[in-house]
Order: C-alpha cells, then sequence, then structure tokens
C-alpha cells in the first residue's frame, strides 16, 4: 500500500516512490515492486483504464489531445458538453458546460459566477481546488455574511432541513459532488439531486 496518506505528506519522505510504470489501482516502483494506489485521483477510473486509453488514442487519431477553446471547437467537446447538458437538463434553469484546465480552476470558476447572487453552499469533505476563492471560503463567510455555508455530507434526506436554513440565509447556490473522491469514495443518496432540486435554482 503507498504510505502516509496524501501526496503532499510524502514529498521529502523516505516514503516518496518513483514510479516507473501504473495498471488499474495499481503503482510500480523501479524495482517493479508493486503498490495499491490510494493516494492520486487516478484511482478512481484506475491508471490506464481501457476505455479512457480508447477515447485519447481516437482523439490523437483526429490530431489533437488537448485542444484550446478558442476559434474552433472539437468534436469530442461538443459530444462531452451535450453529454452533461442533457444529463442535467431537468434542473431548475437548465444547464450549460464550461471547460477548464483543472477542477481547482473549475470551482474557482463556479463561485466567482455564482456568488453574485448570494452565499455558495458547499458539501463537508468536498473537493474545491488548492486555489483561488475556496482557500479561505469559510472565513470569507463568516466575514461578509456572519455565517458559515457548508452542509453535512447527504447520506440521507435529513440534510435537507439544514440547506432550507441556508437558503433562509441567503443562499441560492450549491457545488456537490454527486460522488466525492477526496472525502472517502463516498456517494450522495439516491434522489439527492432531485430533492435539492426545489431548493436550490442554480448548482
Amino acid at each position: 500500500m503507498l504510505p502516509g496518506g496524501a501526496i503532499c505528506n510524502l514529498e521529502g519522505s523516505e516514503n516518496l516512490i518513483v514510479a516507473g510504470g501504473a495498471e488499474g489501482d495499481f503503482l510500480y516502483d523501479e524495482a517493479g515492486r508493486r503498490y495499491i494506489n490510494f493516494s492520486e485521483s487516478t484511482n478512481i477510473l484506475g491508471h490506464r483504464n481501457p476505455e479512457v486509453m480508447r477515447i485519447i488514442s481516437e482523439c490523437m487519431k483526429q490530431g489533437f489531445i488537448h485542444y484550446p477553446l478558442t476559434v474552433s471547437f472539437p468534436k469530442v467537446a461538443e459530444e462531452v458538453a451535450g453529454g452533461i447538458e442533457g444529463g442535467l437538463s431537468g434542473m431548475p434553469g437548465g444547464a450549460s458546460c464550461v471547460f477548464t484546465s483543472s477542477g481547482s480552476e473549475a470551482c474557482d470558476a463556479a463561485l466567482s459566477v455564482m456568488s453574485g447572487l448570494g452565499p455558495v453552499v458547499t458539501v463537508e469533505g468536498g473537493y474545491h481546488g488548492n486555489t483561488g476563492q475556496f482557500m479561505r471560503k469559510k472565513e470569507t463567510d463568516r466575514l461578509k455574511y456572519g455565517s458559515e455555508f457548508e452542509i453535512p455530507f447527504p447520506h440521507d434526506e435529513s440534510v435537507l432541513g439544514e440547506m432550507e436554513a441556508l437558503v433562509r440565509k441567503g443562499a441560492r447556490s450549491i457545488i456537490v459532488e454527486p460522488v466525492q473522491a477526496e472525502g472517502g469514495f463516498r456517494k450522495v443518496y439516491d434522489s439527492f439531486l432531485r430533492d435539492s432540486g426545489g431548493t436550490f435554482p442554480i448548482w
């Protein structure tokens, strides 16, 4: 097992390994020793996931794998955006898709847009990036609104009352991961998105 917890705690320590390869849930060091990788976000789908590898290969055959969305729009981006927007079409107000370079950047952009409407609710244990406004969101909320805007992880319907209380304090949006990775691979209860759709107009 890859020891020591988060990768930032391994830097400069004797536990930091030099990876020579990876497959599925495993990393291999230069001597061929195998480690279960609990530390990095690639363990959501696994290293060298066959479907991800297939899609990457197809994109490379078309001449690109990363493309600036400026004057042109690659077909794969259109398909991804269409899938996301279609899957969220039942949400109040509809849905839109914005491409960013990282999760941190995506959360920062979302907070910038949504905070113009009022306080933004976050979920305990959620990953909101390591840069930008989320670095001090709780402190900012206390200074600006006199309260923190975070709910416990929604294991069941008991969280809905706390969400409604935050709406009464002015909250108009929420940032939520249906499946948390950084928080320990936790999944919100099955009807959470539908149940809370009438509480928050913006997601």
